[in-house]
């Protein structure tokens, strides 16, 4: 008989659930997931929750006494610091995040550090964002639409300086649920002037040609869904989104966007 393969255990360290790398630790754990079905291995990811009370150290512990093989995070990187400044560690935990500390010589041997920054992904966006547009026939212009937490607006940050290094034109909106009208009005596309004008002369034609009653309806009703599938596919002010939101935000804000609108958002969006 063929030999049993022992399962892989993998503990994913969770933040707390108001903390701002939560959408982030979801993202790696959906990742991990994905790669265990297709690693063609017995793998289970198993999620080590953390409390406001409970520290690194007791989440480690639980991830032990749960016989995990092998521990992936923690994301934050004050988290990195204090495994870091371990001696050792019961079992390998992969960071995902690095360390300030300028003598790594002295870190445990079961720890390995991966950065996984938004930021540095933000950059990476907003850099590929900035290429698109830079290459555009005509200049264009960007939004940055940014939530309220220290996360986002940190996020907002780095596309700000990745796009002014590499000239791109841009403005920064605030997103909170109670001005999403107002946001969408800005962004909506808008006819020039002469084709306004070239609408309104062919309702004032109609109104002289068409008795009153349904036909007026029908014939005014089709000069204005013609005029609205030409704003639908007129380029809008902003020719790209950047958005520094998170999943929730991002929902909220993407279908209110203009068809011919570029988005770009990290994968925490």
């Amino acid at each position: 008989s063929e030999p049993t393969v022992k399962k892989l255990v993998i503990g994913l360290l969770m933040p707390e659930d108001d903390s701002p790398f939560l959408s982030a630790a979801k993202i790696v754990g959906n990742g991990l997931a994905a790669a265990s079905k297709t690693s063609g291995r017995n793998v289970e990811v198993l999620q080590i929750e953390a409390s406001s009370a409970a520290s690194l150290d007791a989440q480690i512990d639980a991830a032990v006494s749960a016989g995990v093989d092998v521990v992936v995070g923690p994301l934050q990187k004050n988290a990195v610091e204090i495994l870091v400044r371990r001696t050792s560690l019961p079992l390998p935990v992969v960071a995902l995040n690095t360390s300030d500390t300028p003598n790594l010589s002295a870190c445990p041997n079961n720890l390995i550090m991966m950065s996984v920054s938004t930021e540095r992904e933000a950059q990476f966006i907003a850099q590929a964002a900035a290429r698109s547009l830079t290459t555009a026939p005509q200049p264009a212009k960007a939004a940055i639409l940014a939530g309220p937490s220290a996360w986002e607006q940190k996020l907002s940050e780095t596309y700000q300086q990745a796009l002014g290094e590499l000239g791109v034109d841009f403005d920064v909106f605030q997103v909170d649920e109670e001005h999403l009208a107002e946001l969408q009005k800005t962004f909506e596309p808008k006819l020039s002037f002469e084709d306004l004008q070239a609408f309104e002369e062919r309702r004032k034609e109609i109104q002289k040609t068409v008795e009153e009653g349904h036909q007026l309806k029908r014939a005014l009703a089709a000069v204005t869904s013609e005029e609205k599938a030409k704003i639908a596919m007129s380029d809008p002010p902003y020719a790209a989104a950047l958005l520094a939101l998170d999943i929730q935000g991002a929902s909220l804000i993407r279908n209110r966007l203009p068809r011919l609108m570029r988005v770009w958002a990290t994968s925490a969006s």
